[in-house]
This record gives C-alpha cells, sequence and structure tokens, in this order.
C-alpha cells in the first residue's frame, strides 16, 4: 500500500516537472515581439574611424525635444557622464562591447523577459558593432519587455537624425503576409504584441506617421506598456 502510495505521489511529482518545463518552452516566445529576426543579417558599410568621430551630429526635429547628447547612454553604464558625447569619442564601441559570454547570458536574460539585458544588448550591437538595424530591434524589445524610457527615446532620435536611414527602414520590415497575419491576430485575438508590432514597421519602414500612431493607441488600448511608453516619449496623441 505505502508503495503504491510513493509511486502515485511521484508520478504526480513527475508530471509537475514536466508540465512546467513544457510551461516555460512555450510562454518565453511570446515575450518577444512577432516576425522580428534578432541575428545579424547585414552589415552596413563603415565610415573612416576621423569622420565618424569628428562629424557634428544632425540636429534633430525642433518638435521632438530630445538631447542627443545623454539620450543613447544606458542607464547602468559607469561612463554615463554629463561631459560624454556619444558620436564623438573614439571609446564609445568598447564601452558598450560585450564579451561572447555576455551576450549569450544578456540574450536569455532577455527571452526570460530582462529589458534591462536587452537594452545592454541593443547598445553592444549598435554602439559597438554599428548594426544599427538589431540596436532598434532590441531597443524594441526592452521597451516591450519593460518600457525602458532610453530605449524609446533613443528609437525616435535615431530615425530623426537621419544617420542609417536603410538601416532604420530594414529594422522593423515586413512582408505582405506577415502585415495580414498581424492584423488578424489584433483583429481576432487582440494581440497587444502584433499592434505595437505593426506600428514599428508602418513608422520606420514605412514612414507613415498616421498609421504608426493608430496602431500605436491600438496597441496602448490593448495593455502594451511598451506603446504606451513610446506614445508618451514620442508625443504622440489621439
Amino acid at each position: 500500500m505505502f508503495r503504491n502510495h510513493f509511486l502515485v505521489v511521484g508520478s504526480i511529482l513527475i508530471s509537475l516537472a514536466v508540465w512546467g518545463c513544457h510551461s516555460v518552452a512555450q510562454e518565453t516566445p511570446i515575450l518577444m515581439l512577432p516576425c522580428l529576426s534578432l541575428r545579424s543579417e547585414y552589415t552596413e558599410p563603415r565610415l573612416s574611424l576621423w569622420s565618424e568621430y569628428t562629424e557634428p551630429p544632425i540636429p534633430v526635429s525642433s518638435n521632438i525635444p530630445i538631447d542627443l547628447e545623454h539620450v543613447f547612454w544606458a542607464a547602468d553604464v559607469q561612463s554615463n557622464r554629463a561631459g560624454l558625447h556619444w558620436s564623438r569619442l573614439p571609446t564609445t564601441p568598447e564601452v558598450f562591447r560585450l564579451s561572447e559570454e555576455n551576450v549569450a547570458a544578456d540574450e536569455s536574460a532577455a527571452f526570460g523577459g530582462d529589458a534591462q539585458a536587452a537594452f545592454r544588448l541593443a547598445n553592444h550591437y549598435g554602439f559597438a558593432l554599428h548594426d544599427w538595424s538589431l540596436y532598434l530591434r532590441w531597443c524594441a524589445i526592452a521597451v516591450d519587455l519593460g518600457g525602458i524610457g532610453e530605449a524609446a527615446s533613443s528609437m525616435e532620435a535615431l530615425q530623426q537624425i537621419g544617420r542609417h536611414p536603410e538601416a532604420v527602414v530594414r529594422a522593423f520590415e515586413l512582408s505582405d503576409s506577415d502585415v495580414e497575419q498581424l492584423k488578424k491576430s489584433v483583429q481576432q485575438a487582440h494581440d497587444a504584441k502584433a499592434a505595437f508590432r505593426l506600428a514599428l514597421f508602418f513608422g520606420y519602414s514605412r514612414n507613415d506617421a498616421k498609421q504608426r500612431d493608430e496602431w500605436l493607441w491600438t496597441a496602448v488600448t490593448m495593455g502594451s506598456t511598451g506603446a504606451k511608453r513610446c506614445a508618451e516619449l514620442w508625443h504622440v496623441s489621439r
């Protein structure tokens, strides 16, 4: 009798453990934005070191109050001092460069829902490796996971200064079938992540502010923290 009792208890515990592992495997991808590749597919031509760090930054449109002196620095970076300027310091790439081990660790943390890890990856790919498409994608993930203000402001600033237009357009590109599938997800499943993803597509890949704002507010009404943070920082009105 006792043996049967232990066998039943053991079976229940094993079932719970298997169910728990299955739940993690199913839930983890849901944390990330749909239709978004997070692997580098393109290397943008580099400027010479001299022109890259001596060229004055292109001013931002006056109707968007973004401080380019500070906005690109992550909140937890020791070098985040008022006297530094991201576009003129030759040491900037090294400040943000991550080792392979740290990239793997931050990717794992980001897939687990860590917004700060996603933002560290954004800065690594952008400022250390100069892959600005991946920079924008990881910034979007950081915003989506925790509504990080620095990431949302940096996304808008990079688009406004016009430095890497091809990378900006490519960052959130979607196929026609992807767009239709995301729209169905919004309409049928009230998927806030899908609505936010469409806002990024129209805002960056299509430069369509009207549709960007419409999808952004759709995502907000469906409960997207990231979309709400972007709407606030991008001064998007209903």
